[in-house]
């Protein structure tokens, strides 16, 4: 967790660097130079023996990698596609998929959800015939292992949503670049390392419980967004420091305690599928985050800058027309390059040009802070949560350590 946060604090401040002073595609060279490194350094890591051949289960993870796949597939086209109706026409090969009036976004979604079930059928199948599969089902029928997780998403998806959407309004708003926007939002995990480092090197800070731990970091994630919402009305990045601070305090706190909560409710024979399920599901918490929040904030943004400009310039639009403009406004957004984006907005009449610049202050202002009213809502949803756990864990380790001293265990029981 450490190096993600660190990661995530250089990351960020690099790419706006490379993204301001070159080009945004240079910004994943570093990457592949990444890549290319560990292939590299993986050379010299020690292997143990090994004792037995494990076999793999090759169909479920294909079922897996299908199902969370086609779905971060669709959340991520919800922006160019739209979530229900078709905003553009999505087409493989001349074939227009779907063959009726419905985007694109909902079908690749259905489908990785029915992928997904059909994975879990996989699992419990093998597992009854005594097959190696990917996830043993009474790892996710245990309770504190389900709610560890659910809050451990929940927190993913509102930081994700936060940042991105900050990625997005500062610029424009602020007249701010990549790198400079980068600064401004710098102070999130700059109180993020910092905090995490001081509990985890500071024993007197390690005794509270891992609930009380992650409810405190809970608390001061919504206090933070709070006041995100309130600083925003007049943005600039001193108004934002202090919320963004405390955001990043209440994320040290909760990224200290959270593993422990699902992987306490896991036997030692599980930690590696424990861990199987826990990370990859951040990341879905991540993208869910940005996909969604990004996408409302970008269609509350349009609806409100097409309705804004006409009604200064006292026209009405018929219902047809609107849709196909706040369509095009979002593609504009989403799609063009700064330059392509300028180009566009250039060749409009110069009344309309004007009431834009007057009306998308307001509009962004709008929707960030709906967009930022929903997290709000999220974060306290997983602080609720967190009452249904237990205050203390018995790890499930050392207490079948000291059974097995006793010669009291005689099998694993799901």
């Amino acid at each position: 967790m450490l190096f993600s946060i660190v990661g995530g604090l250089f990351g960020a401040l690099s790419a706006g660097l490379i993204a301001a002073k070159l080009t945004w595609r240079i910004a994943f060279l570093p990457q592949v130079l990444m890549v290319l490194a560990v292939f590299f350094l993986i050379r010299s890591v020690y292997y143990p023996q090994r004792v037995t051949e494990l076999l793999i289960d090759w169909v479920g993870g294909l079922l897996a990698l299908m199902g969370s796949g086609l779905t971060l597939l669709g959340v991520s086209l919800a922006g160019q596609y739209g979530w229900w109706a078709p905003k553009e026409i999505f087409a493989v090969a001349g074939f227009v998929l779907p063959p009726f009036s419905l985007s694109i976004v909902p079908v690749l979604i259905a489908a990785g959800m029915v992928f997904l079930g059909i994975f879990v059928f996989w699992q419990r199948r093998t597992t009854r015939l005594g097959r190696p599969s990917l996830i043993r089902a009474g790892l996710l029928r245990r309770k504190v292992f389900v709610l560890g997780v659910l809050v451990a998403i929940l927190h993913s998806i509102v930081t994700a949503g936060v940042q991105f959407n900050l990625y997005q309004f500062i610029p424009p708003i602020m007249g701010l670049n990549t790198f400079q926007t980068a600064l401004a939002v710098f102070p999130y995990t700059l109180a993020c390392l910092i905090t995490f480092l001081a509990v985890v090197f500071n024993a007197n800070l390690r005794t509270a419980s891992p609930r009380t731990t992650v409810q405190i970091g809970l608390v001061l994630v919504a206090l933070g967004i709070f006041l995100l919402y309130q600083a925003i009305a007049q943005p600039t990045a001193l108004r934002i420091l202090p919320a963004l601070a405390v955001m990043g305090v209440g994320s040290g706190l909760f990224f200290t305690s959270i593993s422990t909560i699902p992987f306490s409710a896991a036997k030692p024979q599980e930690k590696a599928e424990a861990s199987g399920v826990y990370n990859p599901l951040q990341n879905v918490g991540n993208s869910l985050g940005r996909g969604v929040f990004g996408t409302l904030l970008i269609s509350i943004f349009s609806i409100r800058l097409v309705d804004g400009v006409t009604y200064n310039l006292g026209q009405t639009l018929d219902p047809v027309t609107r849709q196909a403009a706040i369509n095009k406004l979002e593609a504009v957004i989403q799609t063009f390059t700064p330059e392509d984006e300028q180009a566009f907005f250039q060749k409009l009449p110069a009344n309309v040009l004007t009431e834009i610049k007057q009306v998308v202050p307001a509009s962004a202002i709008a929707g960030i802070r709906l967009s930022f009213l929903i997290l709000l809502s999220l974060s306290l949803m997983a602080l609720v949560l967190t009452l249904l756990l237990p205050q203390r864990y018995v790890s499930p380790t050392l207490t079948e350590k000291n059974m097995i001293a006793r010669g009291r265990v005689e099998g694993v029981e799901e």
